[in-house]
């Protein structure tokens, strides 16, 4: 194996890979097809592509396909702001992750395109495009506020280098995280549109209104708790929300789990409760049974004991159980295995005849229950008290969608309209 390296000459750079493939920057006058696409570049963003897609995200309405180490750099990235450094660096990823998005051919680490004495044919004048479309943007949406004039004001960005593991300019941050970004990007190894959904999504859910917003849901509920703290109540103010929203059936599957977030706080599972997932069905690929999973023990890769499925707006649910039968296979341990479902269940002769033949093979029942019936016959099997147990389920539905129980509830999709919509509801 070749080991990487870059090679500096003259009038072009080599970065070669641990691979042997090389990428060439050629130093020059910007050609006229990088001009061509840079044009095209900001025309996107005077169109308002950055802002129209903040506040897609800001609703909440969409989601990411990202691998778990992908998910896990834009993390790193993000977490390692502070109020003194790292605010610059997510910034510059922002651009990238944009550039990308709306222009795939163009090479992000080229920073530089007929500035002063110095610039690559093929390069980005990422100073001008930061100055007057991201960091403006980013201020006025409250997301992220650094150096008005944009990241190159400060010179580490600056370096007449191509962004690669080599680029030494003292950065603050986490540099290792953003320059494995670039990596698989220009690599092609992360799509920018799913990067970029994930990393706007991450600085809405840390931006300052945000905070305040999540602050005052959490004082409301408390209050709200006290003076009206029953099941039947609580009950209905979480179906109104779930029902209301642009996106009921991933705000369904973290009602449900915040159910079970009860039972795990109080000793009453028969194992641990597995962290809810990111905004996915359950899915074979990544060892899921349900959206809500009772695992042995805190072990991640542990065996799944229980398992429930949400299905919002699906009461009849033959072809469930074939993916659910296939499921099994790999899941020899399970006691307790069903769907909820937010209205009654259909019944039909060919479903109960699966639901047999599921029985047979895995020597286990497939329940099908209504939402709130299963709320109530769970709250009777904790022996817990009915209206204790409805406040600290409305306090874990709360918080977890204000973001304050991130271990067990890390939803990265921006929530900040979920929070609007039941401070309303809450009146």
């Amino acid at each position: 194996m070749m080991e990487p390296h870059i090679e500096i000459y003259k009038n072009k750079s080599i970065l070669i890979n641990d691979k042997g493939n090389n990428e060439v920057f050629v130093e020059g006058s910007p050609s006229s097809d990088a001009q061509k696409k840079v044009t095209k570049i900001k025309t996107s963003f005077q169109k308002g592509f950055l802002e129209k897609l903040i506040e897609k995200c800001r609703k909440g309405t969409i989601s990411w396909k990202l691998k778990k180490e992908h998910e896990e750099l834009f993390d790193n990235l993000v977490n390692g702001v502070t109020s003194n450094y790292g605010r610059s660096l997510v910034g510059l990823t922002v651009l990238q992750l944009c550039i990308k998005k709306i222009e795939p051919s163009l090479n992000i680490r080229l920073h530089k395109s007929g500035s002063g004495d110095f610039s690559w044919k093929e390069g980005i004048p990422m100073r001008g495009l930061d100055s007057e479309f991201i960091a403006p943007v980013l201020r006025k949406t409250n997301l992220l506020k650094y150096n008005k004039d944009g990241v190159m004001m400060t010179r580490s960005f600056a370096e007449n280098y191509p962004y690669s593991s080599f680029y030494k300019a003292s950065i603050r941050g986490s540099k290792e995280s953003w320059i494995t970004i670039v990596n698989e990007l220009e690599e092609g190894n992360l799509n920018a549109d799913e990067g970029l959904k994930k990393i706007i999504s991450l600085l809405l859910n840390k931006s300052d209104d945000f905070q305040k917003l999540s602050a005052k849901l959490v004082s409301e509920n408390k209050k709200f708790c006290a003076k009206k703290g029953n099941l039947k109540i609580i009950g209905k103010k979480l179906v109104t929300h779930v029902n209301k929203s642009e996106y009921p059936a991933r705000l369904f599957e973290i009602s449900l789990h915040s159910l079970f977030q009860v039972l795990a706080d109080n000793k009453k599972l028969c194992g641990s409760l597995r962290p809810l997932s990111q905004m996915r069905s359950a899915n074979k690929k990544f060892g899921n049974i349900g959206d809500i999973e009772v695992i042995a023990s805190t072990d991640p890769k542990s065996e799944i004991l229980e398992a429930w499925d949400a299905k919002f707006g699906k009461p009849y649910l033959f072809d469930e159980l074939g993916e659910l039968e296939d499921k099994l296979v790999d899941h020899k341990s399970i006691q307790r295995v069903g769907f909820i479902v937010d209205t009654a269940p259909k019944s039909s002769t060919e479903l109960k005849n699966k639901i047999s033949e599921i029985k047979e093979i895995f020597g286990i029942e497939i329940e099908i229950l209504e939402f709130l019936k299963f709320v109530k016959e769970l709250i009777s099997s904790s022996q817990m008290n009915e209206n204790d147990f409805a406040k600290q389920w409305m306090t874990a539905y709360v918080e977890s969608i204000c973001q304050k129980k991130r271990t067990v509830a890390p939803i990265d999709e921006p929530s900040e309209m979920w929070i609007k919509e039941l401070l309303d509801i809450l009146k």
